[in-house]
């Protein structure tokens, strides 16, 4: 595809990839939707990949005591609170990296400048440090 730009810059109409045309200001056609649906799907695809390999593991565990179900109990909690530290952690890093971008739109810092990359790594490593700060404390 030979596009003069198929980036949206300024206040221009956004230019689609596909066909190279104009397609009004903001407007998407579908392989655009479907463009930005991959990843999403993809992530989804991860976080149900990883919560299946952590029950496993779990279950793993509690077959091979084959004690009390006292001992059964404990493991399930435990695997309970590591589980709710780990969405903590998600969700705080889910925040601040959004919170980055936000602050990257609202100041048209453009994709390619490094501010943009240091403000996104800023924000996942003080998502980090509060996550370990707060969850050694629950």
């Amino acid at each position: 595809m030979n596009c003069a730009k198929v980036q949206p810059d300024g206040r221009r109409p956004y230019l689609s990839s596909r066909t190279c045309r104009s397609n009004g200001f903001g407007e998407l056609d579908l392989f655009d939707i479907i463009a930005i649906m991959i990843p999403i799907v993809l992530a989804v695809c991860l976080v149900i990949a990883v919560r299946i390999l952590s029950e496993a593991s779990v279950r793993k565990r509690m077959a091979e005591t084959q004690s009390d179900p006292e001992s059964i109990r404990l493991l399930l909690a435990a695997a309970e609170r590591t589980r709710s530290r780990t969405l903590f952690a998600w969700a705080i890093g889910a925040t601040l990296v959004g919170l980055a971008l936000l602050i990257i739109g609202l100041f048209d810092i453009r994709a390619s400048d490094p501010l943009a990359f240091g403000l996104v790594a800023f924000a996942a490593g003080v998502a980090l440090i509060l996550a370990l700060t707060v969850g050694r404390r629950l």
